[in-house]
């Protein structure tokens, strides 16, 4: 009896130092992403524009922009990482997301520790599934309710700094 109780408190001693060595989740895509279309001239701020219509503006974008998205599929490669970037957990799989809120993930591999992979991996990929028909993504989008405008009103600066409101205000 003494044996297993000593290999037990092993296995969990173990368990727990690889938890605790664990610092990263992260998701990759296979997309390339690239930063050239996102520098562009920054335009000065038009005489007439306030913050109410800048929000009215950035409505009407993202109503039409959702419009558009009738869904996309990608591979995905989640991966927990230790301290010395030494992988310790991988789930590869096909990300797919069908208007207007239904996001599905199936799985095509799977590498190291299943533990890891249940405690780490599987949460992050329910969240982000939960995300795109949950609460979760509205609480996070940029409207009148959970941000605050500030016009600058310089030429050559930002249009607004946007700031997040408190949950509780």
């Amino acid at each position: 009896m003494p044996i297993m109780k000593i290999r037990s408190f092993l296995v969990v001693l173990i368990l727990m130092g690889m938890m605790t060595n664990i610092t990263s989740a992260r998701a990759q895509s296979d997309r390339e992403e690239s930063s050239a279309d996102v520098t562009a001239p920054v335009e000065p701020t038009p005489p007439d524009i306030d913050e109410s219509k800048l929000f009215t503006e950035l409505l009407a974008h993202n109503e039409l922009r959702n419009a558009a998205l009738l869904g996309y599929t990608e591979q995905r490669t989640y991966e927990v990482t230790d301290t010395t970037g030494k992988v310790r957990a991988q789930e590869s799989g096909q990300m797919e997301y069908r208007a207007p809120d239904k996001k599905t993930f199936v799985t095509t591999s799977e590498s190291g520790s299943g533990l890891v992979r249940r405690l780490a991996l599987n949460p992050l990929i329910a969240s982000e599934i939960e995300a795109a028909s949950g609460k979760q993504h509205h609480d996070s989008s940029v409207t009148p309710t959970n941000y605050t405008f500030e016009l600058l009103g310089e030429p050559f600066a930002s249009p607004g700094i946007p700031q997040r409101n408190s949950p509780s205000g």
